[in-house]
C-alpha cells in the first residue's frame, strides 16, 4: 500500500535576505554554515564586513568592459554569463565541499544584464520585449544556483535590496505601499516563490525597560501583511522583528518553535503612498 504514495524528502533549503543597504544582511550570511561560498556581483562592497572570517570563499563577478569597434559596440560577457559558467565548473571539480553558497545580489544580475544590454544599444533604453529575455537570464541562473546547491548538498541563501511599490491594500482598496525585491515584479514573484524562509532586514528603535530607546540591526521573520516575509521550516501565526539575528538563533528557534520579538518605536513604513507613482516600480 505505501508503494501508492511518494515520501516527503527534504528538498533544498533557500533563505532570501532583503532590504536596504547597511542593514545587516551580510553580516548576518557570516553566520552561516562553513566553508560558505560567497557569490559576490555588482559594487555593493557589503562583503569587506567578512574580511578575517575562516571558511568564506569569495569570487566576484561583474559585467566585461566594452569595446567600440568600426562603430560596433561589444561587451562579451555578462555578471550571468560568468556566474553560471563558473558554479557549471564549480560542479566538475573533486574534493570542494560547501555547506552555504550565498549571492549577493541578485538585483545586481538583473541590474548587469539591462546595462549590457542597453550598451550594446549604444546608450538606448532597454525595451519591453529585452526585458523578457532578462526574465530568462534571471530564470536560468537562479535554476544553476539552485542545481549547484542541490549537487554540494548546501543552504542557499540570496540577498537583495527592496524597493517601494504602491498598491492597493485588497480588502479595503486603500492606497498602501509594500516593500518587495529589487527586482523586476515578475523576477522578483519568481525568486520569493522559490524561497524556503525570506527575512527582512533593517534598522529600527527598539524600546528598552526603562522607556529609553536604542538603534538595533533587526530582522523581520514571519508573515506581514505588506511584504512576502514568511517561512516554511517553522509554522508561524504572526511576525515580528527579531535583534541580532543569525543562522544559529534561527537554527535554535527550528528546534523549540520559539521566537523573542522586540518591541520597536516605530511603524515599519515611513513612506506616503501617494508620493509614489502607480506602477512606477511595478514593470514586468
Amino acid at each position: 500500500m505505501n508503494d501508492l504514495f511518494d515520501t516527503l524528502d527534504e528538498d533544498l533549503i533557500v533563505d532570501m535576505f532583503m532590504g536596504e543597504p547597511k542593514t545587516g544582511k551580510t553580516t548576518i550570511i557570516g553566520s552561516y554554515p562553513k566553508p560558505l561560498l560567497l557569490l559576490s556581483v555588482g559594487k555593493d562592497g557589503g562583503q569587506i564586513v567578512l574580511k578575517g572570517i575562516e571558511g568564506i570563499s569569495v569570487k566576484k563577478f561583474e559585467n566585461d568592459a566594452f569595446t567600440v569597434s568600426n562603430g560596433t559596440i561589444t561587451l562579451e560577457k555578462t555578471s550571468a554569463d560568468k556566474l553560471c559558467s563558473f558554479l557549471i565548473m564549480l560542479r566538475k571539480q573533486k574534493g570542494l565541499e560547501f555547506k552555504t553558497i550565498v549571492c549577493d545580489t541578485i538585483g545586481a544580475i538583473q541590474e548587469d544584464e539591462i546595462t549590457a544590454i542597453e550598451v550594446r544599444k549604444g546608450g538606448k533604453k532597454i525595451s519591453t520585449p529585452e526585458l523578457g529575455l532578462v526574465a530568462r537570464v534571471m530564470e536560468n541562473t537562479k535554476e544553476v544556483m539552485k542545481t549547484t546547491a542541490r549537487f554540494f548538498n548546501a543552504r542557499l541563501v540570496w540577498l537583495t535590496h527592496t524597493k517601494f511599490l504602491a498598491c492597493n491594500e485588497s480588502t479595503t482598496l486603500k492606497k498602501t505601499v509594500r516593500i518587495i525585491p529589487n527586482l523586476t515584479e515578475n523576477n522578483g514573484k519568481k525568486f520569493l516563490r522559490d524561497a524556503t524562509n525570506v527575512f527582512y532586514t533593517a534598522c529600527k528603535n527598539v524600546k528598552n525597560l526603562d522607556g529609553s530607546v536604542t538603534p538595533r540591526f533587526l530582522t523581520f521573520v514571519g508573515v506581514h501583511p505588506l511584504m512576502s516575509t514568511g517561512t516554511r521550516e517553522i509554522r508561524l501565526s504572526l511576525g515580528g522583528y527579531i535583534s541580532d539575528f543569525t543562522y544559529e538563533k534561527w537554527s535554535k528557534a527550528k528546534e523549540t518553535g520559539e521566537l523573542e520579538f522586540e518591541e520597536i518605536e516605530e511603524a515599519l513604513f515611513e513612506v506616503d503612498p501617494s508620493e509614489i507613482k502607480r506602477g512606477e516600480q511595478g514593470e514586468k
